[in-house]
């Protein structure tokens, strides 16, 4: 058990290390070691308290082996990006945060994660942009329209394929020591929406169901973030944080309040997954699955058509109304539904009022509204 936790973390260490290696080499097809390194901490998460010394030593010596190539990575990182776009009304400079190993020929492929905040640059359009990768004072423009970054990436070469092979390697380990943990552990399947081992399944099926509508491969491509979508407040502040404004003081223009706490878990969301935001998406889509088999924990009733009937409604009202109007933005409607859930749960239990006090004071960091759940649990 005292294990648990320390693992966890290691293996959330490798998740952070690795995506900022595939953004840092801008190769669409690393995203599927991210991919293998969620799905492995998902499996970890519930069964990292019996994880025996194989587990151990491995997750130690990966976590040593991602430092490595992390650190190597950074040091032949010596281009970053500038984007120029020549709009009617001026030219406004959109500058990268990152640093890349080698510049790209290819506009789509140009990693393009800053948030437009020019009203004079509303859409996507022919209007013409200068791409200039820095190397020091070397510099290698490129002149495309703005459409232009914003297509399919073309198949890209890599040309030093090593740190990629490592990727993987270090990936492929770590999933395949923690599946035959998590498979040797599997409850009866009578019994499995009761447990830890229950929610960690639907969770890794979410994931690859979101991930087969939105492919790795496609995870890095340029996104058009236009400052008027009130969504994209959240990911402001996070970006803010990120870049040293940690308490958001004073926060940036446009970033809403209304969940003090849901733009830093959009930046700790970042650190884990990298600059773009289709991980970030496909994270929030496989977690509000995680309703049913809370609601089937809540469940009293023996009968197995009641149990069937609350699963099926929890399914489709997650599926067809919060998933899909709500996972691929950054908002925090639906957040608290996770902890309303959770909090009644403790509730009818009558457990900890110390973790009571948790849920309640969680809940109404993440939306202002419920100011007032502290009072009625209490």
């Amino acid at each position: 058990m005292r294990w648990r936790w320390p693992l966890i973390l290691m293996l959330l260490a490798c998740l952070a290390f690795a995506s900022d290696v595939v953004a840092r080499m801008n190769h669409a097809l690393g995203c599927y070691a991210v991919l293998a390194l969620l799905i492995t901490t998902a499996m970890a998460a519930t069964c990292a308290h019996e994880a025996g010394r194989r587990q151990r030593a491995i997750t130690i010596l990966a976590l040593m082996g991602m430092v490595v190539l992390h650190f190597a990575v950074r040091v032949f990182c010596q281009w970053s990006v500038e984007v120029v776009v020549h709009a009617p009304h001026g030219d406004h400079t959109i500058p990268g945060d990152h640093w890349f190993m080698d510049p790209t020929r290819d506009p789509a492929a140009v990693p393009f994660q800053s948030i437009n905040d020019e009203w004079a640059v509303m859409e996507v359009d022919d209007t013409p942009c200068t791409i200039t990768w820095w190397a020091g004072s070397e510099g290698v423009d490129q002149r495309v329209p703005l459409s232009a970054l914003f297509a399919s990436r073309k198949s890209m070469a890599m040309p030093t394929p090593l740190p990629l092979l490592a990727l993987f390697a270090l990936s492929i380990l770590l999933l395949f020591v923690w599946s035959r943990a998590f498979i040797a552990q599997l409850p009866p399947l009578s019994q499995l929406m009761g447990t830890r081992a229950g929610m960690g399944m639907v969770f890794i099926a979410a994931v690859l169901v979101a991930s087969i509508v939105a492919p790795p491969h496609t995870w890095l491509d340029n996104e058009f973030l236009s400052r008027p979508d009130d969504w994209l407040c959240y990911e402001k502040g996070a970006r803010s944080m990120l870049a040293g404004n940690v308490l958001l003081m004073p926060p940036p223009g446009g970033v809403e309040l209304w969940s003090a706490l849901y733009t830093p878990v959009v930046a700790v969301l970042h650190v884990l997954l990298g600059p773009a935001l289709t991980p970030l998406y496909i994270v929030q889509y496989a977690t509000m699955l995680l309703l049913v088999p809370m609601m089937l924990h809540m469940v009293r009733s023996q009968q197995r058509w009641f149990r069937y009937l609350v699963g099926l409604s929890t399914l489709c009202f997650v599926l067809v109304d919060v998933n899909l109007n709500y996972a691929w933005h950054l908002l925090s409607d639906t957040a608290p539904l996770l902890l309303l859930v959770a909090l009644t749960a403790e509730l009818r239990e009558r457990r900890d009022p110390v973790r009571l006090a948790v849920l309640t004071g969680v809940l109404y960091l993440f939306r202002l509204e419920f100011i007032g759940m502290g009072a009625l649990v209490f």
